[in-house]
Order: C-alpha cells, then structure tokens, then sequence
C-alpha cells in the first residue's frame, strides 16, 4: 500500500492515493476518520501533549528505536500520505494525519519514518499553528534524526520539508538554496523523485539575491531534472515561476500574461484544476496578482487575490503564504 500510495501521488492523483494510504491503514488496524473535523484535530493536539510527557523537545532523539512492526508500517504510510493529503486542500485532513503520526512517533518510538513524523510537525506548527520557533525545534529534531539514522531513502523528503516549510522562518531566504542542493543530492542517491522533483522546482526561487536574467536561467535547468522525474504537478509549479520571470522581463505575450510560445496558461490552470492540484492553483494566482500589481493594476490582481483567500490551506507554512499577504496588503 506504501508504494501504490506514492505511485499514485506521483503521478497526480491525489485522492487516490489517500485512499489507498486509509485502506493499508485500517488493515493494520488502524481506523482513522476519513473527514476529521476540528474537534479531532484538538483531540489529537491533547494527546500530543499527553505522550510527550513533559519531556524536551531535543530530548525525544534519544527516544528508543520502535520496535512494533504494525506501527511502523503505519507510520510508513502516513509518510506517504501527506504530500496528497497536503497539496489536495483537504481541509483538516492534513493536520489531522500529521498529529497522528507524531503520536505514534512519541507512543512507539524512534526509526527513519518517525523523523519525517516530525518534519511534518514542524510544518504544521510554522503554518497552522502560527507557532514558528516550536516548529523550528521540531524541523531540526527532524534532520538530526534522519542524520543518526543515515537512511539515505528518505534524507531528500525531510530535507526538503524542513527548508520549504520551517527553515525560512527562522533563516534568510538565500539560505534557503543550499538547503534544497543537498535535498538534490539526497533524492539522486535515493531515487526519491516525488522530492527530488520537489527540491528542483523550488531550488532557487526564494532567492531574493538573483537578478531576472540568472532566476530564468537557473530554473529552466532545474526544469529539466523535473521533466526527467515525470512529475506534473511539479513541472507545472515550477514552470508558473519561470513565466512569472518571464513576464517581468517581457517575454510573454501580453502585459498581463504568462503565456508565451512554449507555454499556454490556461492549459496548464485546466491540468491542475482536473488533477485537483490546489498549491498549483494558489502558485498561479499569487503570482498573477504580483504581475497585476508590478503593472499598478490592483483592479486586475483583485480578483486573484480573493481566489487565493479560499486556497490557504494550499500555502500553509510556504513561503508563498508570505508573498501573498504583502501582495494582499497593496
């Protein structure tokens, strides 16, 4: 179930890849609400509480390794999971799933699996939590964790979850780069494409220290490692950026337009409505409201910053929920 769960996250389908992820679930018995709502986000964050049991956070490294099977595999899955239960919007479901990997984290023990558990934490803190430094304790739990176990397979994932959700936070976005090289790095060794294709599309677009000319440049071949990983989702994302760049120097087709020769904006909005690829959809609106406003057309960007207010949950603890709300304040 863990491999048809990112098979199917990989290839853009997203809600069947978590329902694959609650059927391998309920069979080690593990019977998690299929559509939590609030009420069992809060018990979750009770029990977070509860099974920490009063101990540090940078403390939890020495926890023992875990040694029941079933929850392990359970944890397994759920890694799996949250990119679908993520970049889908699914309302409460991701922080729903991400607070019970970390209490089977905390209950069971310690592996490779746990760490990302906690990677996610970490995210969820920054962003839905609006507690950024706890989660900065946690995304660093996360990395050493992955370090002592030195499980190259699942290095790139939680280096790219640390520094796209938690690391910026707390750090300058130029730092954010030689993060995601090494999350690079990791996803060749591993053959981790899902975040490889990850870690390219977004290497180098938080930089506010580049020029037009060298962000263009840099992404077209960083495009070309999210190509080779066949990742839609992904290619679209970072090919919207590029546009973005293009536009500013005025290479689209129009003042307003991301489109150009090689590229038809429409088609790819279509693409990522039909696969139902929501952090796609908040990207292109987001960046349509900066082009808007570069312009000084706040008319124009109007309508895609009302459309991104519905999409927040797409852009939890991204940068991009920041470029959004300077955008939403002009």
């Amino acid at each position: 179930m863990a491999a048809r769960t990112r098979q199917y996250a990989t290839i853009g389908k997203l809600q069947e890849s978590i329902k694959a992820a609650y059927q391998g679930l309920e069979f080690l018995g593990f019977n998690f609400i299929q559509v939590p709502d609030e009420t069992n986000v809060t018990e979750e964050v009770r029990l977070v509480t509860e099974n920490l049991n009063g101990k540090a956070v940078s403390d939890l490294i020495n926890n023992p390794q875990i040694t029941d099977e079933k929850a392990r595999i359970a944890s397994q899955l759920l890694m799996e999971i949250f990119p679908a239960a993520f970049l889908s919007g699914s309302g409460r479901m991701f922080p729903y799933l991400v607070l019970k990997s970390v209490n089977i984290a905390l209950k069971y023990g310690n592996s490779p699996e746990t760490a990302f558990a906690y990677a996610g934490y970490a995210m969820l803190l920054s962003g839905y939590f609006e507690n950024p430094a706890e989660g900065y304790k946690y995304g660093k739990l996360a990395v050493n964790l992955i370090e002592r176990f030195d499980d190259i397979s699942l290095r790139s994932r939680i280096i790219y979850v640390y520094t796209m959700f938690v690391h910026h936070w707390s750090n300058h976005w130029s730092s954010m780069t030689a993060w995601f090289q090494r999350g690079i790095k990791a996803g060749y060794q591993s053959g981790d494409l899902l975040y490889l294709a990850y870690s390219a599309q977004d290497c180098i677009i938080w930089d506010p220290t580049l020029d037009l000319e060298t962000a263009s440049r840099e992404q077209r071949k960083l495009l070309v490692i999210v190509k080779e990983c066949e990742y839609q989702d992904s290619y679209d994302s970072g090919t919207l950026f590029l546009q973005m760049q293009q536009n500013f120097q005025g290479l689209t087709k129009s003042q307003f337009s991301l489109t150009d020769e090689n590229f038809d904006e429409m088609d790819c909005v279509s693409g990522m409505l039909e696969r139902h690829f929501m952090t796609g959809i908040a990207n292109y609106h987001i960046y349509k409201a900066e082009i808007h406003l570069l312009y000084n057309d706040p008319e124009g960007a109007l309508p895609h910053i009302r459309e991104q207010e519905n999409l927040m949950a797409s852009v939890m603890s991204l940068p991009q929920s920041v470029r959004f709300q300077i955008v939403s304040f002009f």
